[in-house]
């Protein structure tokens, strides 16, 4: 099942380049860039104390971003 899941990560993630489309719109703030900022490629993360989050990397100056929440998606 866990191999499944991989699999359609991967599989939609190939795709969401191929179509070069934001499937997940996430903003998070950026510390360095003191400002609210899309996140680059977003991924669905469960934190040590079992709450879910969102993980990701800054479009500008490239430092990880998190999002406390569940992944929602867009339409594109």
């Amino acid at each position: 099942m866990i191999a499944l899941g991989l699999c359609l990560s991967i599989c939609l993630d190939v795709l969401m380049d191929l179509l070069d489309c934001d499937l997940y719109m996430v903003d998070a703030y950026c510390v360095k860039c003191n400002g609210m900022k899309k996140i680059k490629k977003p991924k669905p993360v469960v934190l040590k104390n079992g709450k879910a989050a969102t993980a990701g990397v800054c479009p500008t100056c490239g430092t990880k971003l998190y999002r406390m929440g569940p992944l929602v998606s867009a339409s594109c």
